[in-house]
């Protein structure tokens, strides 16, 4: 079955209209299942690890980016927690562009659209990063003053300059430099490093003034300032 994951801005009658509209084309596809609203004093976690087990064969989460992130993260902590072999997989049904960008990466229609992509039951495995206890798909941005970069324990980076790291599974909202790319299905994680001074990327041991792109499975980012 299907659970679908509503997240809370839904409650606001501006998306009466478009709610409608994938409920009615969900139910035309035969996809009907369980929904789920969000609230305030309602934990996703429990609400997510409690569908797994009554047999919840996809999680749909329908919202925006930080929906999408919520409902992967409850999905590995259930499996972490009863180390469980076989996943759900997590759908995403993107509500507006704005706050959905994910979806604009993955090639999912925005609203009603992304029915029909639910519908075709295409399922693909893609990695994810983890920094701390926290997952997530696409990059994550870290400042770079006063940090100091440990790189699959062979060597280490410490950056002065102001600016931002950014650590990328799949690119997403942060921009590569031209001509790198990013995959989500490679087993490898990338980071550059992007200064204000410049307002470009810092290359590293070039000798030409080539932005320096790293692909690294573990790394230890360490902050005298935070």
């Amino acid at each position: 079955m299907h659970i679908y994951i509503y997240d809370s801005f839904l409650a606001n009658r501006k998306y009466e209209s478009t709610i409608a509209k994938i409920e009615t084309r969900l139910t035309d596809l035969g996809l009907n299942g369980k929904i789920i609203r969000l609230g305030l004093l309602q934990s996703l976690g429990d609400s997510i690890k409690n569908e797994i087990k009554k047999g919840a064969k996809t999680i749909v989460a329908v919202g925006g980016n930080e929906l999408l992130h919520k409902c992967i993260n409850s999905v590995m902590s259930f499996y972490t927690e009863y180390n469980a072999a076989t996943f759900v997989p997590v759908a995403f049904i993107p509500i507006n562009a704005k706050d959905s960008s994910i979806a604009n990466t993955l090639g999912i229609p925005i609203g009603v659209d992304a029915c029909n992509v639910l519908s075709a039951r295409r399922i693909e495995h893609m990695d994810l990063a983890k920094i701390n206890d926290a997952y997530f798909l696409c990059e994550a941005l870290i400042t770079t003053e006063a940090t100091n970069i440990k790189v699959n324990e062979n060597y280490s980076i410490e950056i002065s300059e102001i600016g931002v790291i950014a650590i990328i599974n799949l690119a997403n909202d942060f921009t590569l430099p031209a001509g790198y790319k990013s995959s989500a299905q490679d087993g490898k994680l990338e980071f550059c490093i992007k200064t204000k001074k410049s307002n470009g990327f810092l290359s590293i041991g070039n000798k030409e003034n080539i932005p320096s792109l790293f692909s690294f499975d573990e790394l230890i980012v360490e902050n005298k300032k935070n």
